[in-house]
């Protein structure tokens, strides 16, 4: 039998003494929860759509092709749903109108100054892509010519011009350099052949005349 006392109230029994006197448990404690699972349960299957995923239209059957736009005109009515039935066009018509609203509104000198913040707001953008923009130009031009031939282009190229919404557009870069020197240079665009990549097309015609022109010595590659 322990010898440990009993608590008078709640009858419960001591666990242990200190020189304080006996220690009683806590009431109403519970024991720690058990460790979570190594597998949690896995999520529900997604609903069948009708149609598979990742495959192209032309390639489902006509069941398929009536569920994917069935399916995709609610994903369009819920959205419209969530905007009162504005379409996005609307929306922006809605800016617009909003926009002009709030102009027709200004004073004189309130227009004088939403003017000024705008001059400002473009001739800072102006700056700065003339900053930048040459730079990156060179950049991209010196991966396939150098010397004389690099500065020539960049003397008479605008790098603004291939500026399309805010970024520089090197695609567009290489395809104008391509235009301008065909092959010469230290290192040609990559070429797409086809899936074999074994055998090339056939020159075109623009190719055919560069080469003719540097046949007659009209181009000269450097060396």
């Amino acid at each position: 039998m322990s010898h440990l006392p009993i608590h008078p109230l709640t009858g419960v029994q001591a666990i242990g003494f200190t020189g304080r006197g006996p220690v009683w448990p806590v009431m109403g404690g519970a024991p720690d929860p058990d460790d979570p699972p190594n597998n949690p349960p896995n999520d529900p299957p997604a609903a069948d759509k009708g149609f598979p995923e990742d495959t192209p239209i032309a390639e489902m059957t006509t069941e398929q092709q009536l569920a994917y736009f069935k399916f995709h005109d609610r994903k369009k009515a819920d959205t419209l749903k969530k905007f009162a039935g504005i379409t996005p066009e609307q929306a922006r018509q809605a800016i617009e109108d909003a926009e002009q609203l709030r102009q027709s509104g200004l004073s004189d000198s309130e227009k004088v100054i939403e003017d000024a913040k705008a001059a400002a707001a473009a001739a800072a953008a102006e700056e700065a892509t003339s900053k930048w923009a040459p730079k990156v130009l060179r950049s991209t031009a010196g991966r396939f010519i150098d010397g004389d031939q690099l500065e020539s282009f960049l003397a008479i190229t605008d790098a603004a011009k291939f500026i399309k919404d805010g970024e520089f557009d090197e695609e567009a870069v290489v395809g104008h350099l391509t235009g301008l020197f065909g092959g010469s240079g230290k290192q040609q665009p990559p070429r797409q052949w086809g899936q074999s990549g074994t055998r090339p097309p056939a020159p075109s015609a623009k190719e055919e005349g560069l080469a003719e022109a540097r046949r007659r010595g009209y181009i000269t590659d450097k060396e």
